[in-house]
């Protein structure tokens, strides 16, 4: 059975090096005060020491004392060389060049400076600790191992020791022999979390949940109202296919403390591996009703039910869901936001509008809620609305591209063409290699330069959009239709025309601009060929598609029935001058 098992880590930090050496400063002032004695011994010999070699000792070493002070490691460096060059059995010196090269991240030669050091000096604990260390930086843990095994049984009462020694058993694989010292560790200081926990990876690591059981239980008999401790337990159980056991100890928790959080989510889960769908999404529901549980972990609960929302019970989850998520927390932005994108996505457009709106008023930075709120208001055609939230967008995000757009698209739309000409200008400045949206501001601007009658410039913007998107239809329908209406260029606006019917089919508004060209080139018999297609795709509940019919026909002579078509168009919208002057003369007038 495969069991899973974290990753097994040392869980007590020794003393940190900065004490260390405050430690090692004292002890040096120590060894140097022995400075005095001529002779030092060193494996059994005897090292003769001159009176002047005596001096330089003293100079070197407290040189590169004070320049490691001053973290001038590579002169302090040279100093305890020159230590050791006059006296090799210094075992002071040795240290503190181990020290200086594991600062340097030089481990080798730390740890043939540690293992001087410890030669000369085999029973300081510190030079034993840092030698074990550097061991274990350059990969010898069986070394390491040996020398923490020392250490204990020169210092058995330093508890932190057998954390190391845990440590380097762990890194061997040895995990029965970590487990052997984390017991003797338990033995000195009683119960302690990430003893227990460290076990308990040893345990499952083995093969043996319910060893991993038995030490998360005694936690739990030691503190048996933390419920961390029997969360802890569950997890042991539930993450290694004992679920059964696992459901028992949750549903203790949950007598213990109703409202826990944890436990409602992992019993909903328990029920749903089960295929117990209705108890799973009972406790689900409590637990998205408990404000205790943090709402980012709802969000990832619920995420996944976007792609299923056109399953009308998984809707009416997501739905129910969401409200008791915005119970629970009123004040939280990320709970409105997400019914509103499962509003959006539901096409309930003007609730999902409300949501985001709420959103804002929380939290104003979450730049996508403000994007998904303006492209809503242009599906709704409220481009007043859009105009607003694209105002206060650009104060908010102004190096948005997209925002400086929309803004531009409201004010279009709001006949503020100069307006819109600014802001499809600052779009263009914050180009962000998007060809397409760079030809969708060009295709704007031409829309914009037209209405201000500012004909060169609208050209000139269409055949950018054009160069960018030879294949937009509406750019080639309308670049086209403009022309016509200026009576100029009408081959290449019949071109264009022609490609934006064939790129898109039946599209009344295309078909009616072809018969306009033609109409132009009075190709009249050809015009209410293509006048007569746009009624049939849609054409009768446009007016102007209506009025052109009638304009085709009278230069057809076919007076009764033109005069019928403007009627017809007169009565489906605000009559123009134009037209009323073509019904009372029964005659096309171009203006």
């Amino acid at each position: 059975m495969e069991l899973t098992v974290s990753v097994i880590t040392q869980p007590y930090k020794r003393t940190s090096y900065k004490l260390r050496y405050f430690l090692l400063l004292f002890l040096a002032i120590t060894v140097l005060s022995n400075f005095a004695i001529a002779q030092k011994k060193s494996k059994g010999k005897v090292v003769e020491i001159s009176a002047e070699n005596r001096e330089k000792l003293d100079t070197y070493f407290f040189e590169g004392i004070r320049q490691k002070n001053i973290d001038n490691n590579d002169a302090a460096i040279r100093s305890f060389l020159k230590v050791v060059e006059i006296d090799p059995s210094n075992d002071a010196a040795h240290y503190e060049l181990g020290l200086l090269y594991t600062k340097q991240k030089n481990f080798n030669a730390a740890a043939v400076s540690f293992q001087k050091a410890v030669d000369n000096n085999p029973t300081n604990e510190w030079y034993l600790l840092n030698n074990a260390n550097a061991q274990e930086n350059i990969g010898d843990y069986k070394k390491a191992e040996k020398l923490y095994s020392d250490i204990i049984k020169l210092f058995p009462e330093k508890v932190e020791t057998y954390f190391d020694l845990a440590s380097v058993k762990i890194y061997q694989n040895d995990y029965k022999g970590a487990n052997k010292v984390y017991s003797i560790i338990e033995s000195k200081i009683g119960i302690n979390e990430d003893v227990s926990k460290q076990r308990q990876k040893i345990w499952l690591k083995l093969g043996k949940v319910d060893k991993a059981a038995e030490v998360a239980q005694q936690l739990v008999d030691v503190q048996p109202t933390e419920m961390r401790y029997r969360i802890n337990l569950a997890e042991v159980y539930m993450s290694n296919k004992q679920s059964a056991k696992g459901l028992r100890v949750l549903t203790d928790i949950l007598a213990i403390e109703p409202n826990n959080g944890y436990a409602q989510l992992a019993i909903a889960d328990f029920y749903r591996e089960q295929k117990d769908d209705e108890s799973s999404y009972r406790y689900l529901k409590l637990a998205f009703a408990n404000p205790t549980v943090n709402i980012d972990q709802k969000i990832r609960i619920l995420s996944p039910y976007f792609s299923a929302l056109s399953i009308a019970s998984i809707k009416e989850r997501a739905f129910e869901l969401t409200r008791l998520c915005i119970t629970a927390h009123p004040m939280e932005a990320k709970a409105f936001a997400i019914y509103g994108d499962f509003l959006y996505q539901d096409k309930q457009l003007d609730s999902a509008m409300s949501a985001y709106q709420t959103t804002i008023r929380l939290d104003k930075k979450v730049f996508a809620v403000w994007q998904n709120l303006m492209f809503i208001e242009i599906e709704l055609l409220d481009y007043t609305a859009l105009l607003k939230t694209s105002d206060d967008a650009i104060q908010l995000f102004p190096a948005q591209q997209i925002v400086h757009y929309l803004n531009a698209v409201a004010k279009a739309q709001k006949k503020d063409y100069d307006g819109a000409l600014v802001a499809y200008q600052n779009a263009l400045t914050l180009s962000v290699n998007n060809p397409e949206t760079e030809a969708q501001i060009h295709a704007g601007m031409g829309d914009a330069y037209h209405s201000l009658k500012k004909h060169t410039e609208s050209d000139e913007s269409y055949d950018k959009a054009l160069s960018i998107r030879p294949d937009d239809p509406f750019v080639l329908n309308n670049f086209a239709y403009y022309l016509s209406l200026r009576n100029i260029n009408l081959e290449k606006a019949l071109s264009m025309s022609k490609k934006s019917n064939d790129l898109m089919k039946n599209n009344a508004s295309f078909l009616d601009t072809y018969a306009w060209i033609l109409f132009r080139l009075a190709r009249y018999d050809d015009a209410l060929i293509w006048i007569d297609k746009a009624i049939t795709a849609g054409g009768l509940k446009s007016a102007t598609v209506i009025e052109h019919r009638g304009d085709v026909l009278i230069k057809l002579n076919r007076t009764e029935e033109a005069i019928e078509e403007w009627n017809k168009a007169s009565k489906m919208s605000d009559q123009s001058e134009l037209l009323k002057k073509k019904i009372n003369t029964k005659q096309y007038h171009d203006q």
